[in-house]
């Protein structure tokens, strides 16, 4: 199933040594369903999006880019079964239009 995914950062995080680390929610979308998964720290999220999803190290480097930038960013066209996504760690939740 074809959906996009979109990272926002929701806040920060105690990480290990008392060290504070950004802390993000990505969203699958397609159609009348979401996946969701909250994921911590930059080098967190880069390894699911290259290896959980297959996003192109480039792409990962824009996201990361205008995360930072913006708060929030879109990747477009991510290829995911319905099965894989409690593998992933994923919920899928409703979407509510």
């Amino acid at each position: 199933m074809e959906m996009y995914a979109h990272i926002i950062a929701v806040g920060i995080a105690n990480g290990t040594h008392d060290r504070k680390i950004e802390e993000y929610q990505i969203t699958l979308n397609a159609g009348g369903a979401a996946w969701v998964k909250v994921l911590e720290g930059d080098g967190e999220l880069a390894t699911f999006l290259e290896t959980g999803l297959a996003v192109k190290p480039d792409l990962v480097e824009r996201a990361m880019t205008e995360l930072h930038e913006q708060g929030q960013t879109l990747i477009p066209d991510i290829e995911l079964k319905e099965v894989e996504g409690p593998a992933l760690g994923l919920r899928k939740t409703p979407i509510d239009f």
